[in-house]
């Protein structure tokens, strides 16, 4: 009876092994289907031999306490355990993997973000000196300077729902650097050269601001990411 016993606490630890398993499986799912992978490493884990023999190892066990085999229940039950602990080492890996490359996607990422906007504030440097340019090609010159910066406003918002790393204050901040160009666009439109410079220098202010926070932020992320390291960024 006590046999009895402890081959069913066996098979129930194993049990709980295989439902850990089974839950470390979901979450690599849900990582998969963040990163959008067309293949799905985990099919081959499902379909894997240790997967298929840890089944069997299970059934066989099972079979054994039926039929009163304590031997081969006890036998197969301890299989199935060694197999299910293999198989969650293997599902961790795999997800400490996953994660690491989510990290160094987000990090490339902000990388692009940050030289577009040191490239951006580098044109918008010269724009705002510019002595003797007709209002209207400063306009027109303002006017695609401030959708590009609209377009890296919305690819940090992007990245910032990968990261906490990033302080969400800096989305407002371009924000209000975008506002500010396009009040320059109005006002060369107008004629208003001298004013346009004027906002013109606010928003260059206010992206190098920016910049300079998410350069602190990406040198966070690269510190605690072990397959990242910071870039130098040119000017």
């Amino acid at each position: 009876q006590e046999r009895l016993q402890q081959l069913a606490q066996e098979q129930e630890e194993v049990q709980k092994k295989v439902e850990e398993l089974k839950r470390q499986l979901e979450k690599l799912r849900k990582l998969n289907d963040e990163q959008q992978n067309a293949e799905d490493p985990l099919e081959n884990m499902d379909r894997s031999e240790a997967m298929k023999r840890m089944e069997q190892s299970m059934q066989q066990a099972q079979e054994g306490m039926q039929s009163g085999s304590q031997q081969q229940s006890s036998k197969y039950a301890f299989r199935a355990r060694d197999e299910a602990n293999s198989l969650a080492g293997m599902a961790q890996s795999m997800q400490q993997q996953m994660q690491q490359e989510m990290e160094d996607d987000t990090i490339a990422r902000l990388e692009k973000v940050i030289q577009g906007l040191i490239d951006l504030s580098g044109v918008q440097e010269v724009l705002i000196k510019e002595p003797d340019m007709d209002p209207r090609a400063l306009a027109q010159r303002q006017f695609r300077l401030t959708e590009a910066t609209q377009a890296l406003a919305e690819s940090l918002m992007a990245v910032s729902r990968q990261t906490f790393s990033i302080d969400g204050k800096l989305q407002g901040h371009l924000n209000g650097a975008v506002n500010k160009m396009e009040r320059a666009t109005r006002l060369y439109e107008q004629g208003n050269g001298q004013a346009g410079r004027f906002s013109g220098r606010e928003s260059a202010s206010d992206v190098n601001e920016t910049i300079v926070a998410l350069m602190k932020s990406h040198a966070q992320m690269c510190s605690g990411s072990s397959g990242s390291s910071p870039v130098s960024y040119t000017h």
